[in-house]
């Protein structure tokens, strides 16, 4: 078992710290539930499990951070784990947590919209038995040199730098080209990258470009349009580190990118980002 979740010893078995999703304010923080020792090896940080909540059975996240252990009484065991997948990640809880502070929301809705609901068959599936990283089209740019101090910016991302940037398209460039381009610089950097646009519409387009110019399973597309099985199956190869790009609506800036390294906002200025 992880040692991020074995926060401290008792006569009994350890303790987990679990996020349970009851959606009512004032019992939005984790809780503590002891682990039975025939769970040990399957609970880790972020995966889902069950727990007895107020007389009832709820589904809950195993927190990344540990338990205070400040809880003086016998505590409650976890009843099962729904699954083993980790797709709580700590940035995820962490952002989850600045936004609920920030926007007076609660953690627990939050996570709701950042992690798609489970979908066993999904989980199933093998995970890809190849570094895609090293299928990645190498390709010389031809479109950031076109801009002022464009040559540099790549090179900084491929460096490993994280340089920002605001870009309007120079008449004739393609918003697919100029992205392929910054997107692979900084995977040469072995970093992934999150784009957002602002409408669904032109998705489509994106994944069919960034499939031509990078090359197949480089990225996945991550939209609450898509369905339900689809978009999990996309989490999921994030999560477990298989792609390192993505791109999507509003639902790719929780998406668990592994060393994330550049956010595009595409047409920052809409108002679809904010609604």
């Amino acid at each position: 078992m992880s040692d991020q979740v074995l926060a401290f010893e008792v006569e009994g078995p350890a303790v987990a710290s679990v996020l349970v999703d009851v959606g009512l304010p004032h019992l939005d923080r984790p809780f503590d539930y002891s682990i039975p020792t025939e769970l040990a090896e399957q609970v880790v940080p972020g995966c889902r499990v069950q727990v007895r909540f107020a007389g009832k059975r709820v589904e809950g996240l195993i927190s990344n951070f540990p338990s205070r252990g400040t809880h003086d009484g016998r505590l409650a065991p976890i009843d099962k784990v729904v699954s083993a997948e980790p797709v709580l990640t700590p940035r995820i809880e962490h952002l989850a947590r600045s936004v609920a502070e920030r926007y007076a929301g609660t953690v627990s809705d939050i996570l709701r919209f950042a992690i798609p609901p489970r979908q066993a068959r999904v989980e199933a599936h093998p995970r890809l038995p190849h570094d895609v990283a090293a299928t990645l089209r190498q390709f010389e740019p031809f479109v950031w040199p076109q801009h002022a101090h464009g040559a540099g910016y790549l090179a900084a991302l491929r460096s490993g730098s994280a340089p920002r940037a605001v870009f309007d398209l120079i008449p004739g460039i393609e918003l697919a080209e100029l992205l392929a381009e910054a997107i692979a610089a900084t995977r040469d950097s072995g970093r992934g990258v999150v784009v957002c646009v602002p409408d669904a519409s032109i998705i489509s387009e994106l994944d069919r470009r960034f499939t031509e110019i990078l090359g197949p399973d480089q990225h996945v597309v991550l939209s609450s349009a898509q369905k339900p099985a689809e978009r999990y199956r996309s989490f999921l190869k994030l999560s477990r580190g298989e792609v390192r790009v993505v791109v999507g609506t509003r639902a790719a800036a929780w998406a668990p990118v592994a060393d994330l390294g550049l956010v595009v906002i595409v047409d920052d200025g809409n108002d679809l980002h904010l609604e």
